[in-house]
């Protein structure tokens, strides 16, 4: 695996993200070929042939031929070819300072794995440019250039595949909380939606999204009330009555308790 010892070389451009080298690593059949790295390099890699084990941090995940995987920078990497079937892989070395803030806005910052995503002509395009003797100017103008097409490409995959998938339960809860045009729902009107129990609700939300579906809810409520604030020149009574509080008062209240200023406060900032 001779080629994967460029990923090692340190980052050759001067441009905010780039694709800077390119190399086909080849595992040969029974031999030991792991590689761990504590903070791993950027990479985009296509598997050729073959399959293997690639870890990012806590996640595991098997590849085979025809997939994508994703490794980010800075973070703990562990992979290794498949003994019997080692793989053949395409990757490209992705770094710059401007890389996870461009992986984020096109919402595959936390994107590892790719199952049956052919990108393999495009990759092969890259390798044909981007090659270890290629000049600097190549580089930060084709590098940039590739790397922002290809993530593009990326994300419209992975775009269409979350529209083409069945939602998750939790997903569902969401979508309800969400339509509410003034926030207010309760976890009894969720439990009698979907048949669910409170726990079961509480447990499913707060595993997918990391907050509880009342604090959800509760957030949820206080940007639209920001907005209305902001946006609107609707008395704090009209607000409360909107969002269904029962007077302004109650709603003065629960506002600074949850911003740590009053309604009117919040207003002033932005008139």
């Amino acid at each position: 695996m001779g080629n994967e010892r460029f990923s090692e070389i340190l980052r050759r451009t001067n441009a905010p993200f780039a694709i800077d080298l390119t190399g086909i690593s080849k595992g040969k059949k029974g031999s030991d070929n792991r590689i761990t790295r504590p903070l791993g390099v950027g990479s985009i890699e296509y598997i050729v042939s073959g399959k293997g084990t690639v870890t990012e941090n806590d996640r595991t995940f098997n590849v085979k031929a025809g997939d994508v995987f994703i490794l980010h920078a800075d973070q703990y990497h562990d992979y290794y070819a498949d003994p019997n079937d080692p793989w053949t892989k395409i990757w490209v070395q992705v770094s710059g300072p401007s890389v996870p803030d461009i992986l984020r806005a096109y919402n595959i910052g936390k994107v590892n794995h790719i199952p049956d995503f052919d990108i393999k002509d495009d990759i092969f395009k890259i390798h044909s440019i981007i090659k270890p003797d290629t000049d600097i100017e190549t580089i930060d103008r084709e590098g940039a250039r590739l790397l922002l097409e290809l993530v593009q490409k990326i994300s419209e995959e992975m775009r269409r595949r979350d529209n083409e998938r069945e939602p998750t339960p939790a997903e569902l809860i969401k979508k309800c909380i969400d339509i509410q045009p003034d926030g207010y729902i309760t976890l009894n009107d969720l439990m009698n939606e979907f048949h669910f129990s409170k726990q079961y609700i509480i447990r499913i939300f707060s595993a997918r999204y990391g907050i509880t579906p009342g604090e959800y809810i509760i957030n949820r409520r206080i940007a639209i009330a920001q907005s209305l604030l902001k946006k609107t020149n609707l008395s704090i009574k009209d607000i409360s009555e909107q969002l269904n509080f029962c007077d302004a008062t109650y709603f003065a209240d629960f506002f600074r308790r949850k911003t740590g200023q009053t309604p009117l406060e919040f207003r002033k900032k932005f008139k």
